[in-house]
Parts: C-alpha cells; structure tokens; sequence
C-alpha cells in the first residue's frame, strides 16, 4: 500500500472496512439493519463497530482517522453500509466526539477494534457485528 497516495491509503482501508462488514450485513434481519430506528433511538453498538473496526485497521495501516481523511472515510463506510440514513451522519459523528459518555458505543468500539484486530493477526473473520443488532 506505500506506493498509493495518503488519501488512496485511506480510501483502501475504507473499501477492506466495508467488505468486512458487508460479510456481516447478511446475517441482520433487513429489518433490524440501521443505525437509526423509526422513532429516532441511534443504534450505538452497532455505530461503535463500525467505527472500532474502522479505527483498527486504519491504525494498522499507520493511519489516523482523526485526520481530515479518517473523517471522510468514516463517512463513506457509512455511507456505504446505510444509503439511507447518509443524511444523520453528523448525528453520528457528534455521538461518536463524545464516547466517553456513552457506554453502548465504547461497546461497540471495543467489539469492532478486537474483531479488527483478530481479522488482522489470525485472518479471522469478523462475525460479532450481528451481535450488535439483535434486539
């Protein structure tokens, strides 16, 4: 990946970030599947996944999702894994600024991190993501 520019770096990460997920997304009830229910609860865990998953591996990749382009990627995994609720991404991201304050993300954050983690080192693949939908 050293011969991609920073923003391709981030992109690419972004792109194994979904892949991942999309895994994943097979096995939620389409139903249960976002991140913003019809009365308006955010679904925390299953946010901080993504996020934790996405941390991991752009860490892994000596990047930060801090930076300007870390946001963008957040965005687009996002984006990408829920098309329609794109429109509550800075719902999201003001929820995601203050984690220490909620629980069920730093849950969620944690679970993506490890299963990132795990993904990287043993090429287990990532399954807990499921666990965050069920209700």
């Amino acid at each position: 990946m050293s011969d991609l520019s920073r923003e391709q770096r981030f992109r690419k990460v972004g792109d194994i970030t979904v892949g991942l997920l999309k895994v994943q997304r097979s096995f939620v009830d389409k139903d249960k599947f976002v991140i913003t229910d019809k009365v308006g609860n955010v679904n925390g865990k299953a946010l901080g996944y993504v996020f934790g998953m996405l941390d991991a591996l752009l860490q892994y990749a000596n990047l930060d999702i801090r930076d300007i382009a870390g946001e963008a990627a957040l965005h687009s995994v996002i984006a990408r894994m829920f098309p329609a609720e794109v429109v509550n991404v800075s719902i999201y991201f003001g929820r995601l600024k203050n984690i220490e304050s909620e629980l069920e993300i730093t849950t969620g954050i944690m679970l993506g991190r490890k299963q990132a983690t795990e993904w990287l080192r043993h090429k287990t693949p990532p399954v807990r993501w499921t666990t965050c939908f069920s209700v």
